[in-house]
């Protein structure tokens, strides 16, 4: 049986014109290509900017990859992204590529799978946005998938069952306590967004023996806001907090 891991869900927006838009189109695997823990493949996809809002280098593009229904995981996270880069409005381009992945779906047979990619963007210039269209915000190929003839590790995960990600982290009187464990990044940061998306602090964090433990200082308005901890191109943690 596959295991779904995380599922995160993209906000549905009705059709309209002069509206801000995201798109996608898958380049890599395509169609027919044999994935699997013996066949790596390098993750390639286009994104597209038919809207009217500018991406640029105050906003990040956040995607998913799935395959059968299935959210894939790397390092404990499903959710990546990736800022710094300038996709203008009304036809911009940008393609992202990731180095050749294996994959490994525990239990699962071999067959023909839909491997799929989906994005969204959060910033600035993205904050409460309703797109023209969420239709074009996913991409897929039908891919046959080949398991390994000896157990993997399951999905993307290159940690076992023991050494997956820990995080007991906590706010508490203005402070947020990152208290991660078995952390497999070069570089970490912390970062928190309002509820429109819009980010309102960010600080770098330091990993030590695959383990972060550090006290961060949050100065915010009274509200409710999404704290996130990024490792690499990776979202490891995401938690509600309140601060009233």
């Amino acid at each position: 049986m596959r295991k779904i891991l995380l599922a995160l869900t993209f906000g549905i927006s009705t059709v309209a014109f002069g509206q801000a838009d995201i798109a996608v189109t898958l380049n890599s695997p395509m169609a027919n290509d044999i994935v699997g823990p013996n066949n790596p493949f390098a993750l390639n996809f286009t994104i597209s900017n038919p809207g009217t809002e500018d991406i640029d280098l105050l906003d990040s593009v956040l995607f998913q990859m799935s395959i059968g229904g299935n959210v894939l995981s790397i390092n404990g996270g499903s959710i990546f992204y990736f800022d710094s880069v300038n996709i203008p409005a009304n036809g911009g381009t940008y393609t992202y590529s990731l180095p050749p992945l294996g994959l490994n779906l525990s239990g699962a047979a071999a067959g023909a799978m839909n491997f799929c990619v989906t994005v969204s963007a959060i910033g600035q210039g993205w904050s409460g946005v309703s797109e023209a269209s969420t239709a074009n915000n996913q991409s897929c190929s039908n891919v046959m998938y080949q398991p390994a003839t000896v157990g993997l590790a399951e999905g993307f995960e290159q940690a076992s069952a023991s050494t997956k990600l820990i995080d007991n982290s906590f706010f508490a009187n203005g402070l947020y306590n990152v208290d991660m464990k078995n952390v497999i990044a070069s570089t970490t940061g912390i970062a928190v967004y309002d509820l429109t998306g819009k980010e309102v602090f960010n600080a770098p964090l330091s990993v030590k023996a695959n383990t972060i433990n550090e006290e961060v200082s949050l100065n915010l308005n009274k509200g409710i806001y999404i704290v996130t901890i990024k490792g690499n191109e990776s979202i490891l943690s995401s938690k509600k907090i309140v601060v009233q």
